[in-house]
């Protein structure tokens, strides 16, 4: 069992105390009412706690980057920094800095190397991160994301890739105009035609 999403900003932060403190029968309190009513000098505890761990997860992130760019870790070091940002970029916010922090290199690293998990998992982190982000989208499709995942969806020899890479690339065309003239400029609807017409149950 995963444990909780840390906790991104101040009354996310106040809720993830009052549940882990709080006794198993008590109520319930609403965070935002609690932190309206605290002591300053507790707010201001909680203020630096918070800033505090926003650094540190920065570095996590930037951790995770290293590794999976790099040409000595091992796969399986590289496929659990896949699994961890899936869970760390679930905040719109969080995807945004990744960006900001040259984390889209790890990832297109990914979808170009031979290991087909690395490839999959990739797409599949691309597709979750562009969902719903429109900052994103578009930078998926200026930094030439967009291309690889048609020739992945196109020539990859593993049908899981294939898979993710048509998740990924649904992600990033849903309701993005560019996404989509992009995507007819590389014959992607040939090959989109192509794939579904290929024996494949998933």
């Amino acid at each position: 069992m995963t444990g909780p999403r840390q906790p991104k900003d101040m009354p996310g932060l106040l809720k993830f105390c009052l549940e882990a403190t709080r006794n198993e029968d008590a109520p319930v309190q609403d965070p935002d009412k609690v932190l309206q009513e605290m002591d300053p000098e507790r707010k201001k505890w909680l203020e630096e706690a918070l800033s505090s761990m926003a650094v540190d997860f920065i570095e996590q992130l930037g951790n995770g980057i290293k590794i999976l760019n790099s040409d000595t870790a091992d796969l399986e070091e590289k496929e659990e920094v896949l699994d961890k940002l899936e869970d760390w970029l679930g905040n719109i916010d969080m995807a945004v800095n990744f960006h900001k922090i040259g984390g889209y290199s790890c990832l297109k690293s990914c979808l170009i190397c031979p290991h087909p998990s690395l490839r999959s998992g990739a797409s599949h982190l691309i597709a979750e991160i562009s969902q719903n982000n429109p900052y994103c989208q578009e930078k998926f499709v200026t930094e030439g994301f967009l291309d690889l995942l048609v020739v992945q969806l196109d020539q990859d020899s593993d049908e899981h890739c294939q898979v993710k890479a048509l998740y990924a690339i649904s992600c990033i065309s849903r309701d993005e105009p560019v996404a989509l003239a992009k995507f007819g400029q590389l014959d992607g609807w040939s090959v989109l035609v192509k794939a579904v017409q290929r024996d494949n149950p998933k």
